[in-house]
């Protein structure tokens, strides 16, 4: 049996093949996740400049519909102002809708809340 000759790069050429392959997948593998990682950070700042806007409007939603229920629920009947529950519902609707305009729909942490001011809208009959 003869043996076949083996020159230098014969043995050279599977290695250095075989390994820019796993070299290149490592390094595709590690350019994807800094790209996810990117991504997650224009995200997240997006969302911080979004709600950074959003929250004037929100405390002065928030402040007006707590004025409205303690106007309507915590106050003596004989002694409630009408005028002024009317003035909180009607303070809640209008920053309702600036936040509309500006910056989409309402989103409260609460299905509920949004429930509640998605009511009162329904029951002053204002419709967009």
């Amino acid at each position: 049996m003869e043996l076949l000759p083996i020159y230098v790069w014969q043995l050279l050429l599977g290695p250095v093949i075989s390994s820019g392959v796993v070299v290149v997948g490592i390094e595709s593998f590690r350019e994807w996740r800094f790209k996810k990682k990117d991504e997650f950070v224009e995200r997240t700042k997006l969302k911080v400049e979004i709600l950074s806007k959003s929250a004037p409007y929100y405390n002065q939603l928030s402040m007006n519909a707590w004025n409205f229920a303690w106007s309507v629920v915590c106050e003596n009947p004989e002694k409630q102002d009408k005028e002024r529950i009317m003035f909180h519902m009607c303070n809640m609707l209008y920053f309702r809708e600036e936040i509309i305009k500006k910056f989409g729909d309402i989103q409260f942490d609460s299905l509920d809340a949004e429930e509640i001011i998605e009511g009162i809208m329904e029951a002053s009959q204002i419709h967009y």
